[in-house]
């Protein structure tokens, strides 16, 4: 949506923490925290935090796919659907875990700041260390940035070099 000089940009992850659900950047921040701890960084492994973040995505499923369907009745109200509520759930639905079924796809329909709170805590039941988004953030490689973070990120790069 642009207009009067306003850019309105939908992401295709739920929440802006979502892009930050990076398994390689993770990895890299506990491995470097063990390090500074004088632990062996090779105890944490890019496998080990995708399991965690499946894991609890797994715990999460529940109250994402409810979040997903009553976002389905509402838009199927708000634009006066013909279909009845069970179509409208069951489609819904469908999309919902054909898409969950994937990674990627856990990564963008995962509520973000819950799974990150909730990944923090397992990262230091398991490991003993606390790593930070700020940490996630620097840690993670420019060929590792989600193209459309990429992409949004240039075209503010290029606005403020006018």
């Amino acid at each position: 949506m642009a207009g009067k000089g306003l850019n309105c940009i939908v992401l295709r992850r739920k929440e802006i923490e979502n892009y930050l659900l990076s398994p390689p950047a993770i990895a890299r921040s506990v491995a470097t925290r063990l390090r500074e701890a004088g632990r062996d960084e090779a105890a944490v492994s890019e496998n080990a935090i995708i399991e965690m973040i499946v894991t609890i995505g797994t715990d999460l499923k529940h109250l994402t796919s409810a979040q997903v369907t009553s976002n389905a009745m509402r838009f199927a109200r708000e634009q006066r659907s013909a279909d009845d509520d069970a179509t409208t759930i069951g489609n819904a639905l469908t999309r919902f875990d054909q898409e969950w079924a994937e990674f990627d796809g856990l990564r963008r329909l995962a509520p973000g700041k819950e799974l990150l709170k909730r990944l923090f805590a397992k990262i230091q039941e398991d490991f003993g260390v606390s790593i930070s988004i700020a940490m996630i953030q620097d840690q993670i490689r420019t060929d590792e940035i989600d193209k459309e973070v990429a992409d949004i990120a240039g075209q503010l790069n290029g606005f403020f070099e006018a």
